[in-house]
């Protein structure tokens, strides 16, 4: 039984190792297509093309996941 609970215990911790380690690179590509000026999928032209309804689901996805790394001038 012992065995079964340390080989659970160690399955799971590897899971979530891995898990963090696709998140970072995740959040970096995200980051950088949203923020790179020569990208199609640069942050303010997927603002502009939401003023014109002519979105993909690509650029949703990017218009949401990229607001985070913005920077907003007051």
């Amino acid at each position: 039984m012992k065995k079964i609970l340390l080989f659970l215990f160690l399955l799971a911790s590897g899971s979530i190792h891995a898990q963090t380690l696709d998140s970072l690179s995740f959040e970096e590509s995200v980051k950088r297509t949203t923020t790179d000026k020569e990208s199609k999928l640069y942050y303010p032209l997927l603002l502009q093309k939401l003023n014109t309804n002519n979105l993909s689901d690509q650029d949703y996805f990017y218009l949401y996941y990229g607001q985070i790394y913005v920077e907003w001038s007051n």
